[in-house]
Order: structure tokens, then sequence, then C-alpha cells
């Protein structure tokens, strides 16, 4: 048989709105280029605590050309 044991929440709060989170792409923060973003949730309360820019090719190419410059210049 299994034995489950319950452990009580913290009582930490959660937040009350989820952290936006974008690219950091040739110094510069940004969101996804066609908008597109992705959530994640406390397993535990099921509340949105993250929402995040969705990278795509547009992002890829973008952090692969600022890099390539970066590299390049020395930076």
């Amino acid at each position: 048989m299994l034995d489950l044991t319950l452990v009580a929440a913290t009582g930490a709060a959660l937040p009350t709105r989820p952290a936006e989170v974008r690219h950091l792409i040739d110094g510069t923060w940004c969101g996804s280029a066609d908008g597109a973003t992705f959530e994640r949730r406390s397993p535990a309360h099921g509340v949105v605590v993250t929402r995040a820019a969705k990278g795509g090719a547009a992002e890829t190419e973008a952090a692969i050309a600022a890099a390539r410059a970066a590299f390049d210049d020395g930076r």
C-alpha cells in the first residue's frame, strides 16, 4: 500500500501578477517577433507565476548575428 504524506504550504504569498520575461539580444530586452509567449504555473497552486517570450527562428537568428558581431569585435 502506498502511504502519502501531505506537507502544509509555507504561506508564502503568490505574485499578484506573473513575472514578465523577454529575450536579451544584442544588449536589448525584446519580446518575440510574432508576439508568442508561454506561461509557467505554480504546480502547488495552479496560478500563472511567469509569462515568457517564446523564441523562434527570428529570435534565434538575431541572437546568432549579435553573438557573431560581438565575437568579431572582441566584446
